[in-house]
């Protein structure tokens, strides 16, 4: 049976919303988790990708991720990758209970405001850093409207694409800029500074086109300062129409990265950009960025036609990509033991968090790969809720703006994205003698047991 067939497709689907929407009962009625929490971040992601991508593929006639691998799925990959998402959303909601009782005991952020105590030392760090950031844009982009990257890339033998004419240790300080919002955002408390940088950074991004996932970083980060300073733990529904629009705006740019610039330039006409975001993407639910089923099911289905495992070897491009290619020529991207390029045009792809924790060994790295992972998220969580060092509770944001590429991809890009930022943070806060203010205490965990089954919530 194909996997095309709409009524396996819509099963799928509605089994993934039933288990979803039981664990969200569990999560905010259950243990009160707030709406900023990882695993609210981790829900979030899985409705996107994993409840709404088989409606979207019914919608749109196929999926443009099969169609690009290559890929020709039958009926049981789909249920069975269905089943790999599944157990990865039980098993990153639950299992940390398994293994730590009273994680969810620390359930908000109190508010901790930051000061600094260097004004000119913070100025001359925060405007090197944008030069930095701004120096490795424009390596990354082309300012232009006919293309938007400006660097080159080489596919290799080995796997992956090698860059050309720059060098990565370059285009990363591009990072930068999404840093200096943060810290911005988390320090000053005056909604018209906040405003300002949100707006400025916003637009930029809008306008480079490439790197929209610093856009949905951003907005993370906001989400998390604002809610936290308001002692919130809901979402505002006021908030729901603007965070929809926003989502709409990085969807439409996925399907023309130059849409802004073209517009500015008089090159194009607003009609014009919705007519085609409308033809090439209006039917895919605002998932054609997020298609985690789809690329879910490709990695699986590939493991199967290759008939071995990764056993974790992937993970070693944590060692050797600061490796400089002057030193070594042939440097491999990717350190895969699965040959993912004999089966299929996995170059570009992602495989999401789930086709990935399975390459290593199967459902069981599905299962605790999640819980390791949830476990990981909640104990920065914590500790930034607790922790008396700003390096750290910056830090902490930097990695939580990078949630969302975590789950869609691998730890290992996210993991260089902190540690090219954490320099940087080092740096500024200490010349601008950034700290907590004196008032703010480290909070003890709460006593409060994390709760049955959907405990009913009261006071």
């Amino acid at each position: 049976m194909a996997v095309e067939a709409p009524e396996l497709l819509i099963s799928l689907g509605l089994v993934q919303l039933l288990v979803w929407a039981f664990c969200c009962l569990q999560v905010y009625q259950g243990w009160r988790l707030p709406i900023y929490h990882p695993t609210s971040v981790f829900l979030a992601y899985y409705f996107v990708g994993w409840v709404l991508r088989p409606f979207a593929i019914v919608t749109a006639g196929g999926s443009p991720v099969w169609d690009f691998v290559g890929t020709d799925p039958t009926g049981f990959d789909a249920v069975y990758g269905a089943t790999m998402g599944i157990m990865a959303l039980l098993s990153f909601c639950y299992g940390p209970i398994l293994v730590w009782p009273d994680i969810y005991k620390q359930r908000d952020i109190p508010e901790r405001r930051l000061e600094i105590g260097a004004p000119a030392g913070f100025a001359i760090c925060a405007i090197i850093l944008v030069v930095l950031g701004a120096i490795g844009t424009s390596q990354v982009v082309a300012f232009s409207t006919t293309v938007v990257h400006s660097f080159k890339t080489v596919y290799l033998e080995t796997g992956g694409q090698a860059l050309v004419g720059t060098s990565g240790y370059l285009t990363m300080s591009s990072r930068y800029l999404l840093l200096m919002a943060c810290i911005l955002i988390a320090i000053y408390r005056k909604l018209s500074i906040i405003i300002l940088v949100t707006v400025a950074f916003v637009a930029f991004r809008f306008y480079v086109g490439a790197g929209r996932a610093e856009f949905v970083a951003l907005v993370a980060v906001l989400l998390l300062v604002m809610m936290v300073r308001a002692k919130m733990t809901v979402l505002p529904w006021q908030t729901i129409v603007p965070i929809l629009g926003l989502f709409w705006v990085f969807d439409f740019l996925g399907g023309n990265r130059l849409a802004f610039r073209r517009l500015i330039a008089g090159d194009t006409s607003f009609g014009d950009l919705v007519s085609s975001y409308l033809d090439n993407r209006g039917d895919g639910f605002g998932t054609s960025d997020f298609q985690e089923f789809d690329t879910g099911v490709s990695t699986i289905r590939a493991v199967h036609d290759l008939d071995g495992f990764n056993w974790g070897v992937q993970y070693l491009r944590l060692f050797i990509w600061p490796i400089p290619r002057q030193i070594w020529p042939d440097k491999p991207v990717e350190t895969d033991l699965i040959p993912f390029q004999s089966v299929g045009n996995f170059q570009v792809i992602t495989r999401s968090m789930v086709g990935d924790l399975y390459s290593n060994f199967g459902p069981l790295a599905v299962i605790i790969g999640a819980i390791l992972v949830a476990v990981s998220c909640v104990w920065i969580y914590r500790r930034m809720a607790e922790s008396p060092s700003a390096v750290f509770y910056i830090s902490a944001l930097t990695f939580y703006s990078s949630l969302p590429i975590y789950f869609r991809n691998s730890f290992v890009p996210v993991l260089y994205e902190v540690l090219v930022c954490l320099p940087a943070t080092i740096l500024i806060v200490w010349l601008g003698k950034i700290r907590f203010a004196p008032a703010d205490q480290p909070v003890k965990p709460i006593a409060e047991p994390a709760g049955a089954l959907l405990r009913p919530v009261t006071g």
